[in-house]
């Protein structure tokens, strides 16, 4: 192990008993996130943020944390790995800001906003925190609080119903967004200040009062739904993955509020023709594994149909790895993708598709044909990739690969009816 990654493991071990430090943190991990060197470069609306740039308000956010964890208000207090969570979580959560920061200008005055920095700060941290040896579940929760850490404000400022805190809390940490938030508005200088905080208290009253609050409370409901939902629809002989699919709608639909209990869940599903396809659409760069994994989905109950870019593209130019008929290599996957769900088969869908509109594209169609959808995400280390990449026949540039890593979108649940994740290590 190197003297960095070591230094690396035990700053993230640390942080389950050791107030975080925002130099020393900064110090640590800006030679995988160079982001954070630029946070003090990052200016901030004053109306909002009189404290200065994004360096100095995300500091006072771990010192409010810490705070809260000392006097024991903090949610994470007596948690020792949602409280390593959060206050990573707490370093991170802006971290994107030097990414979107821009000036708004408006008849009243000129205003700094940073539009989509959270989702933007929890794909910015999904791969790169993999080379400084961040462990995978630390990542994944730290990475869903950052990527929803305004989420809490928004369900009180928009009145959301009950299902809408529950689809929260299938996505992450309900408490760890409450400390993070609660530390993110005591952390800054601004008029309102105070009803921003009185917004997060709501926000944890809400929380209780739904019952999401406590993991255990949330995940009896969870699967309780999904229980009667599951035999009621093995009474009429439904098959796995028809089930799989009416659950995940169920939980979609009960968060929108359309629906509000599982017989309707039922019933909706039962009303449904008996036609049914598959689409598995793969996520992640070059060398991270998907092809290898791709084939593991291969279904032994429907016929299956292998839909790769690459091998349209050296169908089309003789080379897999040429870009130049990128239009009519799309046309083709989209026709081909059209022709398989009509036949209700088991589609495998083999791209890199980081681009969360590309992906949509694909999902979006399959939802069209009622098919269950998957999102196969490998979630690889870039060291790795790069090496995979090297040692394959055609591989695509090193300086692409790293394109591909600063321009992905990491997914929602909402993509799709599943998203499972996988590594290559």
């Amino acid at each position: 192990m190197s003297t960095t990654s070591h230094n690396t493991h035990k700053f993230f071990e640390s942080l389950t008993h050791t107030a975080i430090d925002y130099n020393h943190a900064c110090q640590i991990l800006s030679p995988y996130l160079p982001l954070l060197d630029e946070l003090q470069h990052t200016p901030q609306d004053p109306i909002w943020h009189a404290e200065g740039n994004v360096a100095i308000h995300t500091a006072m956010v771990c010192e409010e944390l810490e705070e809260a964890i000392a006097n024991g208000s903090a949610a994470c207090s007596h948690d020792p790995k949602l409280r390593q969570a959060t206050r990573l979580a707490a370093l991170l959560h802006d971290i994107a800001k030097p990414l979107v920061t821009r000036e708004d200008h408006t008849p009243e005055r000129t205003r700094i906003i940073a539009p989509r920095h959270a989702p933007k700060g929890a794909s910015y941290i999904a791969y790169r925190l993999l080379d400084a040896g961040c462990p995978r579940e630390l990542l994944h929760t730290t990475l869903d609080i950052v990527r929803l850490h305004h989420d809490p404000k928004f369900l009180i400022i928009k009145d959301k119903a009950e299902g809408a805190y529950r689809a929260l809390a299938r996505q992450a940490s309900i408490k760890g967004l409450y400390d993070l938030e609660m530390a993110d508005m005591r952390g800054r200088r601004c008029d309102d200040r105070q009803a921003q905080i009185d917004i997060i208290e709501l926000f944890a009253l809400a929380c209780k009062d739904y019952g999401v609050w406590e993991e255990e409370q949330a995940a009896a409901w969870e699967a309780q739904f999904q229980e009667h939902i599951t035999t009621e629809l093995q009474s009429h002989h439904l098959e796995p993955l028809r089930i799989e699919r009416a659950i995940a709608e169920g939980r979609q639909a009960h968060a929108q509020g359309i629906i509000f209990t599982p017989h309707e869940a039922v019933s909706r599903e039962l009303a449904r023709d008996s036609r049914f396809c598959e689409v598995v659409l793969a996520m992640g760069p070059s060398g991270s594994g998907k092809s290898t994994t791709l084939k593991t989905y291969a279904s032994d109950i429907r016929p299956t149909t292998w839909i790769s870019l690459d091998d349209i593209r050296a169908e089309l130019t003789g080379d897999p790895s040429d870009q130049s008929k990128n239009n009519e290599v799309v046309a083709l996957s989209r026709e081909r993708l059209r022709d398989a769900l009509r036949a209700e088969h088991q589609i495998l869908f083999d791209a890199t598709s980081l681009i969360q509109d590309h992906r949509s594209t694909i999902l979006s169609l399959a939802h069209d044909y009622n098919a269950l959808t998957t999102l196969m995400l490998m979630h690889t280390a870039p060291h790795v990739c790069q090496a995979n990449n090297k040692a394959r026949e055609r591989s695509v540039p090193a300086h692409i690969l790293s394109k591909q890593i600063d321009t992905l979108s990491w997914p929602t649940t909402q993509e799709a009816h599943r998203v499972h994740i996988h590594r290559m290590s």
